[in-house]
């Protein structure tokens, strides 16, 4: 993952500065699916593990 991230990075560096907004846009478009999936995630462990306290 951190791979991806740097060579991200250097993509957009390497990219002239016109298209820092456009870039931006498209980090936060990569990243937001990302947030929301771990959100999703740590919700539904929270859930489950709620259920399972609830269960005993």
């Amino acid at each position: 993952m951190k791979f991806s991230l740097i060579s991200l990075a250097y993509f957009f560096s390497r990219l002239p500065n016109f298209s820092c907004i456009s870039s931006f846009i498209s980090i936060f478009l990569i990243f937001l699916p990302l947030y929301l999936a771990e959100l999703n995630l740590r919700s539904h462990h929270s859930e489950s593990a709620n259920q399972l306290v609830a269960t005993i």
